[in-house]
């Protein structure tokens, strides 16, 4: 849901983590691509929220920190943002 409303080459540099303590959490492959994602926060936010139906109010970015593709499938009780330190 959250991808189609990016760019198609942002989208494939970033990636919807999970929802965790009223955030939608995004992973981004490098700092740049997560400062572009940065930018879209405000359109992604009003669509978790409208759209989607979400209880958020914030979106977070983090950087993936290697090329390990089961962070695209992170389970949502785990923690984005520290995932590549336990796995």
């Amino acid at each position: 849901a959250f991808q189609s409303l990016l760019d198609p080459t942002l989208a494939r540099h970033c990636r919807f983590a999970c929802l965790r303590d009223g955030a939608a959490v995004f992973l981004a492959d490098t700092p740049a691509w997560a400062t572009r994602l940065r930018l879209h926060s405000p359109r992604l936010l009003e669509h978790a929220r409208g759209a989607l139906g979400l209880a958020v109010d914030r979106i977070q970015v983090g950087v993936r920190r290697d090329s390990d593709e089961s962070l695209l499938d992170l389970p949502c009780g785990a923690d984005p943002l520290n995932w590549h330190r336990r796995h």
